[in-house]
């Protein structure tokens, strides 16, 4: 009976361990059936003592969890679609799933444009689910930075491709950021938006451009 129990216990907890949050479970059915129109849900999380709300952008593409991570962890052409986007490259590698990426982006006027660095860990869930987690390294005057964006398999009965969540928060150092909370929060919608569009694109027109990223991407997770 205690071998037996034990072998249980074992078993729940490695069942524990392998389980993980669905993208989808954050939304309610009326936010899915947006998602499922092809719309972004926006959800906002006020913090306090910061200027700006925590961002999470929810949004559908007709491409693979695979296919938008490998484009998304192309770090060096990042400044080609992202909006705002004015430099980026990975300054250290710390292992094949970890690393600190440095940025030059154009921040909503008045406030100027900024250099800072973050650290990304790259996590593959499974072959239906993959993670990216970045945290605030340095910065000219960004006071936090932290986020995360993750890439699901999601089909329904007239749709196979891929539920992204993309959750953000940057906390700058300016008076003048509360005005400016709106352009702030349409930067992060663009920048979903952008990603998926790029993904797309590269499927269409440069397939084999975006199989050499896959190839990159799984050479990060042998």
């Amino acid at each position: 009976m205690k071998s037996i129990l034990f072998r249980v216990l074992v078993l729940s907890f490695i069942s524990f361990q392998f389980t993980y949050a669905s993208v989808v479970d954050e939304l309610s059915p009326a936010e899915l059936e947006r998602v499922n129109q092809g719309k972004q849900v926006v959800h906002l999380k006020d913090l306090s003592g910061k200027p700006w709300p925590e961002v999470t952008i929810y949004q559908r593409f007709l491409v693979s969890p695979e296919e938008i991570m490998a484009v998304f962890t192309d770090i060096e052409i990042q400044p080609e679609y992202m909006p705002n986007v004015l430099k980026a490259s990975v300054s250290k590698r710390i292992h094949k799933t970890k690393e600190q990426v440095d940025y030059q982006v154009d921040l909503p006027f008045p406030l100027s444009d900024e250099s800072y660095t973050v650290e990304n860990t790259y996590v593959r869930e499974s072959n239906d689910l993959y993670n990216v987690s970045w945290t605030l390294v340095r910065a000219d005057s960004t006071r936090e930075a932290t986020g995360k964006a993750s890439f699901e398999k999601y089909h329904t009965s007239n749709f196979a491709g891929v539920i992204v969540g993309y959750r953000n928060l940057v906390v700058p150092d300016s008076s003048f950021a509360g005005p400016l909370k709106g352009q702030a929060i349409k930067q992060v919608k663009e920048l979903v938006q952008a990603i998926g569009d790029q993904t797309l694109l590269e499927k269409k027109e440069f397939p084999d451009f975006l199989n050499h990223q896959i190839s990159l991407l799984r050479e990060r997770f042998k």
